[in-house]
């Protein structure tokens, strides 16, 4: 063992160490180096993590005065970092002590002495945000309070809909426009040593109140030009300002939408979002609309094998996206197109699995409000966040749960960031892996990355028939 210049060792993954007479000191043969005029001299200080007891007596044995032994006891070692920042185990705070189980400062730690890891499980501290008002009627500004956050750790509120929260000497407000809306307001507690991270969101609703000469309690019309080859239907022929209105397109046999224009009575366009195939939704504006729909002749060209034009049959996922399209459990994000690498939504993902449940998903206030009550009411998610990317542990979390949170017999070590879980997460992953659900990417896991529709189509087919 040549030992230059060393300055930390890593055998905490060893679990049986056996260690020659000869493997540790200052001697000159050159047995230990390839020239004795530089002979192999163990740095005086150097650090060695060692897995168990058994292992740092071995080491301490041959060690006798040299180095410092950390023995992580079910910790794991980060290579990038060196010393104590370097012993780390997700959720736990580490004490160190000597053999007796003395707490013993990092600053008085001395060669030819072993120190012990001791883990205390972290609390997660039960955060809570409320706002005052909750309901507005005309905008107006609220006050956010946040409570059970504790005295060390960070605190940051924010709200979605580019609304700007001002703190002020630890109250926090916010300014909502005058416009019919909902805005999230989120607390993020950023633990320490101490605490795990937390967070909790709150809603306040806010409906638009109009002038006394221009009173959103009128109604405007709602209109479709005529146009060849396709119709066009309305859940509603007039509407308020702020009503969502539902527009259906149904093309003539042989043709598809070119393009859906939706314009007020100044002729500006107004947004329009596409729900599924052939529905799409728009917020009224404070005037009569008109609806102008365009249809195209679909080009006599053979399809894919999977009926989208970005997934070939030779990718990875191709079976997958056909599976799950077939199923009904994924839709394109348009006709032609399945988006294999854009990411997927948690709302999405509780809506597959609510799809998959057999329950209706249609007629909520939005395209996930029902699924996402489905969720809550099944425990499979707590229905926060409906918007934001879903992650891959949050996937597994979610399928796990919906199976029921069976035994995890599954062990993570094979894979180099199994460190990186959530520790909310760690029984789905170890049952997801046990089960073939997944199977990880170059050796890691990936927790922690934003799960793709293609990676969601795979997991969601192994995951069917997995429960067959």
């Amino acid at each position: 063992m040549g030992c230059t210049g060393l300055n930390w060792l890593d055998l905490s993954a060893v679990d049986t160490l056996t260690v020659g007479s000869d493997c540790f000191g200052d001697d000159t043969n050159s047995t230990y180096g390839a020239s004795t005029e530089n002979p192999n001299k163990f740095n005086e200080n150097c650090v060695i993590y060692a897995k168990d007891a058994t292992a740092a007596q071995v080491l301490r044995t041959n060690l006798g005065t040299k180095g410092i032994v950390l023995v992580v006891n079910g910790g794991t070692v980060d290579s990038s970092k060196t010393g104590l920042a370097a012993v780390s185990k997700a959720g736990y705070r580490v004490t160190w002590t000597s053999s007796n189980g003395t707490p013993f400062p990092a600053t008085a730690f001395e060669a030819g002495n072993t120190y012990y890891a001791k883990w205390t499980e972290k609390t997660t501290p039960a955060i809570a945000i409320k706002a005052t008002p909750d309901t507005l009627t005309g905008g107006g500004s609220v006050e956010l309070t946040v409570s059970g956050v504790p005295t060390e750790g960070q605190l940051a509120v924010t709200c979605d809909n580019d609304i700007t929260v001002t703190e002020k000497d630890g109250k926090y407000t916010a300014a909502l426009p005058n416009e019919t809306k909902d805005y999230t307001f989120k607390a993020d507690y950023t633990g320490t040593d101490l605490y795990n991270n937390a967070s909790d969101t709150c809603v306040v609703s806010v409906t638009y109140k109009g002038s006394s000469h221009h009173s959103s309690s009128t109604s405007n019309t709602v209109s479709a030009s005529t146009a060849s080859n396709g119709k066009v239907s309305l859940d509603k022929s007039t509407a308020k300002k702020g009503d969502t209105v539902t527009v259906t397109v149904t093309p003539n046999a042989g043709y598809q939408l070119d393009k859906l224009t939706i314009t007020d009575a100044k002729g500006k366009t107004v947004d329009v979002t596409k729900k599924s195939d052939g529905k799409y939704t728009f917020t009224m504006p404070d005037s009569k609309v008109t609806i102008t729909p365009t249809f195209s002749k679909i080009e006599d060209v053979k399809p894919s094998k999977n009926g989208f034009d970005d997934v070939a049959s030779s990718d990875w996922f191709a079976d997958a996206v056909k599976y799950v399209a077939d199923k009904g459990l994924m839709n394109g994000t348009d006709d032609n197109q399945f988006s294999p690498n854009a990411s997927t939504t948690r709302g999405m993902l509780m809506t597959v699995l609510a799809r998959y449940a057999g329950e209706d998903t249609t007629g909520g206030a939005t395209w996930y409000e029902k699924s996402m009550e489905w969720a809550k009411a099944k425990g499979v998610s707590d229905g926060t966040n409906p918007n934001a990317n879903i992650t891959r542990e949050q996937l597994v979390t979610m399928l796990y749960r919906y199976a029921g949170s069976p035994k995890a017999d599954g062990k993570l070590d094979s894979f180099s960031d199994a460190a990186s879980v959530s520790t909310y997460a760690a029984d789905a992953m170890q049952w997801a892996v046990a089960n073939g659900i997944v199977n990880g990417s170059n050796g890691k896991l990936n927790p922690q990355d934003n799960a793709t529709r293609a990676e969601v189509a795979a997991i969601l087919m192994r995951f069917c028939e997995m429960s067959k």
